[in-house]
């Protein structure tokens, strides 16, 4: 039985079936309203040249008829009459009509066959008539001195059939042409999506160990570039965060090896204990080794919080230096107590943009760094000030100071200046470092004459 989470994932469709839909309606679309266009505007160009066939036609017959009456006279009126009943197109009707004199009305000379007495129509051009309880397309025109009139009536019988050909063509000519359409939209969008497949396929073929970036395909997309640069920068943190893994892993277990051993060697002294005061130093020595040991814990544990966020720093605001300093330094003054050290500040106005709790980290390992490498009866100072370009953060000892060939291997995690007696992690340096990092910042040790002068450039 599937997993209620997984009945209830939204069913996402295929990419490429919302290409093919998507295209293959708006084609259609475009079709429809582009083949309405064209048939409209076909239906207009077919009346147009029937309405010129029509006035071609009444002018070739006004001038026959014209000649003709020229020619006979009154007679051929007779003879035109006579021939009304004379077979005629049944989409055409015809009548002749002549003014023998300019204020005589007009009369009859001929019409044809279920032509009506009446006029088709009362003035000259273009008009519309209804016969037979349809609409006629009728055309009236005189001759030059308007003693003879042609006048036209044609049935919208042929026009109906040009256009009901016409739209029947369309039809045809669409059902014919939509395979072809949707199999090469297909074969289109198949082909344009195949950079995305092998990309696919490539990323599916890889293994968990193979966080290699991804190269776009020959032939990708400029639209599927970003994507793999996300993907490749993905998977740069991905490599990131399991080198920072392992080495977390390995750091913790090498580090840890040593107090363990300690705490152990402390407890089989304990255990073999004659007499109460043995048991009282061996004690001692086993809270000191799991203090150690702890210490370890907790700075492995910061240090990789710090590398966890490598690419990302979250809830920023603006810090208060002075705040930050003071906070930091009331924490930190039972321990220069017990170490017999003067804790002191000086401080002037200072802000930064940044986080507080990794910025007091940062702080809190120089100082606890400088404490405990002070020798008794000295003292460490710690400071901020702007200056010209940007914001500085320090922390200053009167210790033995750290040779300038050192400076850079102190920031390495677990190096420790050799002959120090002082127990210490070696990570110390390190956190502040990759803090620093986080901001931009710069962190550079200087000589303080005697000591070192620890100092945080924050741009």
């Amino acid at each position: 039985m599937p997993s209620s989470s997984n009945s209830a994932a939204p069913r996402r469709g295929s990419l490429r079936r919302r290409l093919l839909n998507s295209l293959l309606v708006t084609t259609l679309g475009l079709w429809i309203v582009g083949g309405a266009a064209y048939y409209r505007v076909a239906r207009q160009q077919s009346r147009e040249l029937l309405d010129a066939s029509m006035g071609s036609t009444a002018n070739l017959l006004l001038r026959l008829v014209q000649h003709e009456v020229g020619e006979h006279g009154m007679k051929l009126g007779a003879e035109l009459i006579g021939a009304q009943t004379a077979r005629a197109p049944t989409d055409l009707r015809l009548q002749l009509w002549l003014r023998p004199q300019a204020s005589a009305p007009a009369q009859l000379l001929f019409r044809s066959q279920r032509t009506p007495a009446t006029a088709l129509q009362s003035g000259d051009g273009y008009g519309w008539q209804v016969l037979d309880g349809t609409r006629w397309r009728t055309f009236a025109l005189w001759n030059a001195d308007h003693t003879l009139q042609v006048q036209l009536a044609e049935s919208l019988q042929r026009q109906r059939a040009y256009d009901l050909r016409l739209l029947w063509w369309l039809c045809l000519a669409a059902m014919l042409l939509w395979p072809t359409t949707a199999a090469l939209v297909w074969w289109i969008i198949k082909r344009s999506l195949k950079p995305l497949e092998l990309t696919a396929e490539a990323v599916a073929t890889r293994t968990t160990d193979d966080l290699r970036p991804i190269v776009p395909t020959a032939g990708a997309p400029a639209e599927v570039l970003p994507l793999l640069g996300e993907l490749n920068r993905l998977l740069d943190r991905v490599r990131n965060a399991l080198t920072y893994e392992r080495q977390f892993t390995a750091d913790a277990a090498h580090e840890l090896r040593t107090p363990l051993a300690a705490i152990r060697a402390h407890a089989q002294v304990l255990r073999g204990a004659r007499s109460d005061q043995e048991r009282e130093g061996a004690a001692g020595d086993v809270m000191a080794g799991v203090d150690r040991g702890g210490r370890v814990v907790d700075q492995l544990l910061a240090l990789a919080r710090v590398d966890e966020h490598a690419d990302l720093v979250a809830d920023e605001d603006w810090v208060d230096l002075e705040e930050l300093i003071r906070s930091q330094c009331d924490l930190q003054a039972d321990f220069a107590a017990a170490q017999g050290v003067a804790l002191g500040t000086e401080l002037s106005a200072a802000r930064i943009h940044g986080n507080w709790a990794n910025l007091a980290m940062l702080l809190r390992n120089l100082i606890d760094n400088a404490l405990r490498y002070t020798p008794r009866g000295g003292a460490v100072s710690v400071g901020c000030r702007r200056t010209d370009s940007g914001v500085e953060l320090w922390v200053q000892d009167n210790g033995l100071g750290i040779p300038e060939p050192e400076r850079e291997r102190v920031f390495e995690r677990f190096y420790r200046l050799p002959g120090q007696e002082q127990f210490g992690s070696g990570l110390g340096l390190s956190i502040v470092r990759r803090i620093a990092e986080l901001y931009g910042a710069t962190v550079v040790i200087e000589d303080a004459n005697p000591g070192a002068r620890f100092i945080v450039r924050f741009g």
